[in-house]
């Protein structure tokens, strides 16, 4: 009998730990450590993350629990971090209004040019493509309408800067 409890409560103990250590990081940690080439696409780009971008994305990186990184990094991606405006996706993060009109509702986003509402749209995206997919790579290719299989070039070049940016401080 004192076997059982002792394999119970070691198998309890695991679990505990298992699941500290995975809220102990951020969302996307675990895929920017097996990132490849970072260094080197880096080396070939000046990414420059203004203060005003990576203040939003520090901000709703804690409110999501994912690394303000990946934000900076896409928002770097889909705008090098302007209010621009490209066909249907407008702002800093090009979040397309017509698709994503019921989420800025919800948000109370009612300018989606305005820095802070723009980022917080493209965390809320993020975060539901992980909860759907549980891969930060996963949701950054549903966020770019390119499915779900992590593997694009889009969902890549955000990781490697992430990781860039998390490896140098961050802006």
């Amino acid at each position: 009998m004192d076997k059982v409890r002792g394999f119970i409560f070691g198998c309890i103990i695991g679990f505990l730990i298992w699941h500290i250590q995975a809220w102990a990081y951020p969302i996307g940690y675990n895929e920017l450590i097996a990132v490849e080439d970072a260094e080197e696409y880096m080396e070939e780009r000046y990414v420059d993350i203004p203060i005003e971008v990576s203040d939003v994305c520090e901000k709703y990186g804690e409110e999501y629990g994912i690394m303000p990184e990946i934000g900076k990094a896409l928002v770097w991606r889909e705008s090098r971090c302007t209010d621009a405006t490209n066909g249907k996706c407008q702002g800093y993060a090009q979040i397309n209004v017509g698709v994503h009109k019921d989420r800025m509702k919800k948000l109370g986003v009612t300018d989606i040019h305005d820095i802070d509402g723009n980022i917080h749209v493209a965390f809320d995206i993020l975060s539901d493509g992980y909860k759907n997919t549980e891969s930060i790579s996963k949701a950054l290719d549903i966020y770019n309408g390119n499915g779900k299989n992590g593997k694009s070039k889009y969902a890549k070049e955000i990781l490697k800067v992430a990781y860039c940016l998390d490896r140098t401080g961050g802006d």
